[in-house]
């Protein structure tokens, strides 16, 4: 039987390792939403041959898992299978790609998959977003622009030790404002990485206008793709998001990115119509599969 154990940061490497082989365009598929999330998913994980089963609970006790990227797909599932028989537990994936539907069901041809729009997440062309060009981009430079008219003493540069705190302030005023308990839960993620920042080993950035911080983002990269995990901002800054946003893939999104990913939306209108308007080149649908045993 496969022998899960908690996430935890000594395993960090292993799990990056794994990822970097993916090739998947799913956010979460990376290291970043695995440690955000493991507590309050309850997050673990296996070793099956030569991939990692990942499960997170949900609903009170029940349990899904992460699809294995194995060369060895049919052997690894079995595994998963042999599994769930033996705990009693159904079989259940979260998250699963469109493309890899078709090689569930030449194992499981009965199996049940459904998707949900609010966790797709956004994707898109690295180029494009970082270098805003062509007319449909025009209000994000409108942005920019006057950004930089009404604050020209702003600064770019990586998160340090200094400035944790005022990140941390800045986070948990946006779940202030928004008053959720989604918001909540993201703004203790979001503090988690602040706090391990050195463990995480993310890509950052600081906006920061005459020494105040006005936003802060995170990132990383995973094949060719960079996940842009953490975006906050302070909106009394006129335009800050399009200008954080730019200067974050302005720094990071080289000649090894071809794709941006910003995540889903989680059914929030707000995020849905500002994802929107950069103009994704994909969605990438996350479906849901039930195995009967």
């Amino acid at each position: 039987m496969l022998s899960f154990k908690k996430v935890t940061f000594e395993d960090i490497e292993t799990v990056r390792g794994y990822f970097d082989r993916c090739a998947s365009h799913s956010s979460d598929y990376t290291t970043g939403i695995i440690y955000m999330w493991r507590d309050f998913y309850d997050m673990k994980y296996a070793v099956c041959g030569d991939a990692l089963v990942f499960s997170l609970g949900y609903d009170g006790g029940k349990e899904a898992f992460l699809l294995p990227h194995s060369e060895y797909f049919e052997e690894a599932v079995r595994e998963i299978e042999n599994h769930c028989r033996e705990t009693g537990k159904p079989m259940h994936f979260y998250s699963v790609e469109k493309e890899m539907i078709e090689k569930i069901k030449s194992v499981y041809p009965e199996c049940r998959y459904y998707a949900e729009d609010m966790w797709a997440d956004y994707l898109y062309e690295a180029d494009m977003i970082k270098n805003l060009t062509g007319k449909k981009y025009s209000a994000q430079r409108n942005h920019i622009n006057k950004f930089s008219r009404l604050y020209p003493g702003y600064t770019f540069g990586e998160i340090t030790a200094e400035d944790i705190d005022a990140c941390a302030l800045l986070a948990e005023k946006r779940a202030e404002s928004k008053d959720s308990e989604q918001a909540s839960e993201e703004t203790k993620a979001v503090l988690d990485v602040l706090k391990n920042l050195d463990k995480y080993g993310f890509l950052t950035g600081i906006l920061k206008v005459d020494g105040a911080v006005a936003g802060f983002s995170c990132g990383e990269i995973t094949g060719d793709m960079l996940t842009v995990h953490i975006e906050k901002a302070n909106t009394s800054f006129d335009g800050v998001y399009p200008v954080l946003t730019h200067l974050f893939l302005e720094k990071y999104a080289g000649e090894k990115v071809k794709y941006v990913n910003r995540e889903d939306d989680s059914g929030d209108e707000g995020l849905r119509k500002s994802k929107l308007s950069y103009h994704p080149c994909a969605m990438v649908e996350k479906f849901f599969v039930e195995i009967d045993l």
